[in-house]
């Protein structure tokens, strides 16, 4: 074992000779210095004024020799078709250019390299040309549209304007009147060709649909019009548009498309259903039905009829007391008769053969009034008595001795 040990001549450490370069002059073969000193020393060397350039230019010379470029020529000849090779090529030069300090030592050479001014004016010339430019705008469509740099672009743009220098920079931009004037003439140019673009048209839709169904921006939407409801100027000129023909004429033609649509019924539905659910409504209608008990029925026979398209003529007024909850019935498409609600309700008006309801009502009519509907509808007012058979049979039908 000892004699496989050497000192170094240098930094007097004892170390196994393997830590030793080879020397066929010395008397054991192995230089006196180790490998850790001899790497000193020639860093050390190639660190003072004018080695490098003096390494670099007797490399170059050496290279240029006739017999160096033919040797190599041999050389690249036996090794371009060897396999083994190339794998060791590939696998050196992976784990070469993944090394930290190499990557630092490259972005540093390629910075300076861009930086220079000749290498600046021949990137300019070469991307000034057409097909340059044509090539480039496809290749910019093509990676910009993948999902992947779309999010990877939104990330660092959210990290970069949150930076307080960025923010600082943007403001004093846009209080600079060149800034803003380039910005009006970019704009003028620019912006109406591109927004007519109909995929520019989709994704603004998409976009501006998706911002407003947050939380947040619904509850800020409505407090700003609020606001802006609430100011006199807008509430006057609101009302000389509400009086203008024309802006009734629109209103109409907008709310029939509006309302036409199937899914804006089926919401509207569902929202009626959860809205008269509520218990604070249904208290507030109870309420408003006790304190006006007179407007809430014509309320209710005035919406059947629009609905229906029925008149709304009273043949006579209501005979029975208040104890007695009464509906006109409609025995004509115009003329009402009030009729106890229990009768009239009996069959009901909202069922498909509707002539059930109405031969129903006129029986009691007949009983109650002693009047001929039939007469009636024909015009026949001198013949509106019912005979003593045809109340005979009305008793029958309905269950009267």
């Amino acid at each position: 074992m000892e004699n496989n040990l050497k000192e170094c001549s240098s930094c007097h450490n004892i170390s196994d000779r393997s830590n030793f370069h080879r020397c066929k002059t010395s008397k054991d073969g192995f230089v006196s210095v180790c490998r850790n000193c001899c790497s000193k020393r020639a860093k050390k060397h190639y660190n003072k004024p004018g080695v490098k350039e003096q390494i670099s230019e007797s490399g170059k010379e050496y290279n240029r020799l006739p017999e160096i470029q033919e040797k190599r020529k041999r050389r690249y000849e036996q090794l371009k078709n060897n396999l083994e090779y190339k794998k060791q090529q590939k696998k050196y030069l992976k784990e070469y250019f993944n090394r930290p300090d190499v990557k630092i030592r490259i972005k540093e050479q390629t910075r300076q390299y861009h930086q220079r001014p000749d290498v600046k004016k021949r990137i300019r010339e070469y991307l000034e040309k057409p097909e340059v430019k044509e090539r480039t705008k496809k290749w910019q469509r093509n990676y910009n549209g993948k999902p992947e740099t779309k999010e990877k672009k939104r990330k660092y743009q959210a990290e970069y304007y949150k930076r307080p220098e960025v923010k600082e920079r943007i403001k004093k931009q846009r209080k600079d009147p060149e800034f803003q004037k380039r910005k009006k003439e970019y704009m003028a140019k620019y912006r109406p060709d591109y927004f007519k673009k109909p995929e520019v048209m989709e994704h603004i839709k998409i976009k501006r649909n998706e911002y407003r169904k947050k939380p947040y921006v619904k509850i800020k939407r409505k407090l700003e019009t609020q606001e802006y409801s609430n100011r006199p100027y807008v509430i006057e000129r609101r009302k000389k548009q509400r009086q203008q023909p024309e802006f009734k004429k629109r209103k109409k033609e907008y709310y029939k498309k509006y309302l036409s649509n199937e899914e804006i019924q089926k919401r509207l539905k569902n929202y009626r259903k959860e809205h008269y659910r509520k218990p604070e409504v249904k208290e507030k209608m109870k309420q408003y039905r006790k304190n006006n008990p007179d407007k809430t029925k014509m309320w209710g026979r005035n919406h059947y009829n629009r609905r229906k398209k029925l008149g709304t003529t009273f043949l006579f007024d209501n005979p029975f007391p208040e104890e007695i909850k009464v509906d006109f019935h409609h025995f004509n498409r115009l003329l009402m008769i009030p009729v106890p609600r229990i009768t009239h309700r009996f069959i009901n008006g909202h069922h498909k053969d509707i002539t059930d309801h109405l031969n129903h009502n006129k029986k009691w009519i007949g009983k109650l009034y002693n009047l001929d509907v039939d007469s009636l509808i024909r015009g026949e007012f001198g013949n509106t008595r019912l005979s003593e058979d045809s109340r005979a049979d009305i008793k029958k039908d309905l269950g009267h001795s």
